[in-house]
C-alpha cells in the first residue's frame, strides 16, 4: 500500500534536522511511497532532496523558489472558493495577511488533503518549535484526525524513530487493504 507523508516545517530548521528529514525522504522514495511539500527551504526541502521524483509539491505561485531544484513533481495551488474556505476556517487571523502570504497559508492545504481535498495524507512529519505558516498546515491535519509526528519532540527526533513508525503504519495500512 502506498503511503502519502507531508514533510514540512520551518524555514529555519535546524541542519542537523534537515538531514534527518533527507533520510526519512530517501525512504519513502526507497519504499515508493510519496512526500507531499511547500517547497519551502528548510523542512519542506530537506524531505524533498530525500524523496525526489516522488515529491509532489504545492506552489503558491508559478515562480516560487525558482532557485530551489524541483526534484519531484510540482502543482501550482490556485485559489478556489474551498481553499479559502479552509484558509478562513483554520488560520487565526486571516484578514490580516497580504495577497502572498494568503497564497502561501492556502497551499498548506493540497499539501494535507490532496488538490481535491479529499486524499488526505497518511501522516504529517514536521518541525515545529514556534508559530509558524506549518501551524496551518498541522491545524487542518488534526481537525481530519491525521496524526502529525513532530520530530521537535523526543519520541519523533530522529529519522529511524520515524522511519519505525513508518514502517509500522505501512504494515497497518496494508492489513485494512
Amino acid at each position: 500500500m502506498t503511503l502519502r507523508i507531508a514533510g514540512i516545517g520551518h524555514r529555519d530548521t535546524p541542519k542537523s534536522v534537515c538531514s534527518q528529514m533527507t533520510l526519512i525522504g530517501e525512504w519513502i522514495r526507497e519504499n515508493q511511497h510519496w512526500c507531499t511539500s511547500g517547497h519551502a527551504e528548510g523542512a519542506d526541502y530537506a524531505f524533498e532532496e530525500g524523496a525526489k521524483e516522488r515529491t509532489l509539491a504545492y506552489l503558491p505561485w508559478p515562480d516560487f523558489n525558482r532557485r530551489l531544484p524541483v526534484l519531484g513533481h510540482t502543482h501550482v495551488v490556485q485559489d478556489s472558493p474551498a481553499l479559502v474556505a479552509l484558509l478562513y476556517q483554520f488560520h487565526p487571523s486571516p484578514g490580516r495577511l497580504n495577497p502572498a502570504a494568503k497564497s502561501l497559508m492556502t497551499r498548506n492545504a493540497p499539501q494535507v488533503l490532496g488538490l481535491d481535498l479529499k486524499t488526505p495524507v497518511d501522516v504529517v512529519v514536521c518541525y515545529r518549535v514556534r508559530s509558524s505558516g506549518t501551524d496551518q498546515a498541522i491545524r487542518i491535519a488534526q481537525s481530519r484526525n491525521i496524526p502529525v509526528w513532530n520530530m521537535a519532540l523526543p519520541q519523533y527526533n530522529s529519522s529511524h524513530k520515524i522511519i519505525t513508525q513508518l514502517v509500522s503504519l505501512d504494515k497497518e495500512k496494508g492489513k485494512k487493504k
